[in-house]
């Protein structure tokens, strides 16, 4: 079939650090974990080149997974909704399945896989939001033609019928008064309320329960930052994150994550509004990011912000001092083997340096990066960055000396990151047309690891 011919050539040509900048590093690292243990259940091509599959989680996802111009987008049933672990995981199956010459069918728009995947996303075409944008026009100019006591009418009769809608006007009418204190007030009651319901929430027994609805803290929250209070909901946002943390590993089907990263969003929405100087802005947004264990949190847009040079540098250097006090801290703790270094939540840490790199960049530093990256490497083992911040900056041999080292290293405990590693040696080596070195560590991996995939690999690759 020509075209999955095509698409197999098109997801061949990816590299390891495509899935990660797609995905982001924890999203990658789980999908690798869910193909592993073999939950894509169902896969099939698009007649378009995408991919389209069946993923096991905590319950059934479908999964629609697009390259474009060598750029991965995925969309998703799960509650993140896109460019997720399901969508890494498809992509891992697809390569793995056509490295051992099986074939995956190419399916018409009619098939109910596709129509599964593409089911209930708000994203999956432009055509969805741009109605949504002609109707609000439309409303707008029918209301702009509206006396006031029309618009009045209107607002006070739905009001009454919309219970959403009352409290965002009541709350309006409140802060009119330009008094804060009671609204907030509320949300704190509101908050209290909900979490009252939470600990006598059984999250074994959905189907049997109502979940808890945070749709009236998200219109309080609206009503606060509308009538023009965006500081005063930066507190309320590190408080709804604690909170989630105390339940965030009973909450597997992410209903309860879901409707808190609403709410988040709008206090990303204030954080931009509020009056913190951008470092402060980026410090309260890595400060939430690192309470994120289950990446609930879309996305903040203060990472795209067009800040100046000198707000880059402020932030950097503030989160250098930070990440000094930390390894300290260890440094004084640490009584048992090197290994334990690599502590539980040192992705917390990694998250943190590969925040600090952007902002090097951003602040024309880029001469600290990779000593920063080699001495990260003793504390976390990113073995990944430091070569990829080595090929960046044109230092092939460096990069090839980290390499090795990473896979000597990582091979017997973190086996997916020494097999990343080897393939960014095979592309580099590949870069250079040196196919008897490939040939040799294509050899090698099978003898390692004696699968069927690693020989065809390793046969493809003779000379």
């Amino acid at each position: 079939m020509p075209e999955e011919s095509k698409t197999a050539r098109n997801f061949k040509e990816l590299k390891w650090s495509d899935l990660q900048d797609w995905a982001g590093g924890k999203a990658t690292a789980k999908g690798i974990k869910y193909q592993e243990e073999g939950r894509v259940k169902e896969i099939k091509c698009t007649s378009t080149g995408s991919l389209v599959a069946r993923v096991e989680g905590t319950i059934e996802y479908f999964t629609e997974v697009s390259l474009e111009n060598g750029k991965l987008s995925s969309i998703c049933t799960c509650p993140v909704g896109y460019d997720c672990k399901h969508g890494v995981a498809t992509v891992l199956e697809y390569l793995d399945l056509i490295e051992q010459g099986e074939d995956v069918s190419v399916v018409t728009e009619e098939d109910p896989l596709i129509k599964r995947s593409r089911r209930g996303f708000a994203g999956a075409g432009t055509s969805g939001a741009y109605q949504v944008e002609k109707s609000s026009r439309i409303l707008q100019e029918y209301l702009e033609k509206l006396e006031k006591p029309e618009l009045i009418q209107i607002l006070t009769t739905f009001a009454k019928k919309d219970n959403m809608l009352g409290i965002y006007l009541t709350d309006r009418q409140h802060l009119s008064s330009e008094n804060p204190e009671g609204v907030i007030g509320n949300i704190y009651s509101e908050l209290d309320g909900l979490w009252r319901e939470l600990k006598s929430f059984d999250f074994w027994s959905y189907e049997s329960e109502e979940v808890p609805d945070f749709s009236k803290l998200q219109v309080r929250l609206e009503s606060l930052l509308d009538s023009g209070y965006p500081d005063e909901i930066l507190d309320i946002g590190k408080e709804l994150m604690d909170r989630y943390n105390e339940i965030e590993e009973y909450d597997e089907e992410r209903d309860i994550g879901t409707q808190i990263s609403s709410c988040m969003d709008v206090v990303f929405r204030a954080l931009s509004q509020s009056s913190l100087p951008a470092h402060e802005k980026m410090l309260y947004t890595l400060d939430l990011e690192l309470k994120d264990n289950h990446s609930i949190l879309n996305e903040p847009v203060i990472w795209r912000e067009a800040y100046s040079r000198e707000e880059w540098n402020l932030f950097a250097e503030t989160l250098k001092v930070r990440l000094q006090k930390e390894t300290e801290k260890e440094t004084e703790k640490e009584t048992e083997k090197e290994t334990d270094i690599l502590y539980e939540s040192f992705w917390e840490r990694d998250y943190a340096v590969d925040r600090l790199i952007d902002a090097l960049k951003k602040a024309g530093r880029s001469e600290e990066i990779i000593p920063i990256s080699e001495l990260e490497v003793e504390r976390t083992g990113n073995y990944t960055r430091l070569v990829r911040e080595l090929l960046d900056s044109g230092q092939k041999k460096r990069a090839e000396d980290w390499i090795h080292k990473g896979i000597k290293e990582l091979r017997e405990y973190d086996p997916g990151t020494a097999y990343e590693l080897l393939q960014t040696l095979i592309e580099i080596k590949e870069s250079e047309g040196n196919w008897l070195f490939i040939a040799a560590l294509e050899t090698e991996d099978f003898f390692r690891y004696p699968q069927l995939s690693s020989y065809i690999k390793m046969q493809k690759k003779q000379p």
